[in-house]
């Protein structure tokens, strides 16, 4: 019979990293925002960057996020992660044109509305929907600032 050996916290994760690249990214299993996810135990789940962090640098403090220098999800190289709190997270992902608006259901970013608001001209509303994947009334209300003022 196979003698069985568990594997540490920091083993089982790091075996799942390809380091090949820039970015060390995580090839095990994902979240539908595109971050990864580790089981740190049955029933206590992580995104892969936060259990990085804590396996490189120690605990998280309470009220910050782990944030990424290089804008890729998947990457969990600790020198690509940095601490941030809120406002940090916000200004660092209004710096990189990632955040889409307060609406976390919002389809269309900053830069959307912008080149919406650019291309517009009269009747082809319907194009720039399909294009950005939005109905028409979305269209009409970010040209006429009813939304994204």
């Amino acid at each position: 019979m196979g003698r069985y050996v568990r594997l540490t916290l920091a083993a089982r994760f790091w075996r799942k990293v390809d380091r090949s690249g820039e970015c060390w990214e995580w090839r095990g299993a994902q979240v539908l925002a595109g971050y990864g996810y580790f089981g740190i135990s049955h029933g206590i789940p992580s995104h892969a960057h936060r259990v990085a962090w804590v396996l490189t640098y120690g605990a998280i403090p309470r009220g910050l996020f782990v944030c990424h220098r290089c804008d890729n999800r998947l990457c969990v190289r600790p020198t690509h992660l940095f601490l941030g709190d809120a406002l940090t997270n916000m200004r660092d992902m209004d710096a990189k044109g990632r955040r889409r608006s307060v609406v976390t259901r919002a389809k269309l970013s900053r830069a959307d509305v912008e080149a919406i608001r650019a291309s517009y001209r009269w009747g082809d509303g319907g194009t720039l929907a399909k294009v950005y994947g939005v109905n028409s009334s979305t269209i009409s209300r970010v040209v006429n600032e009813k939304r994204w003022r």
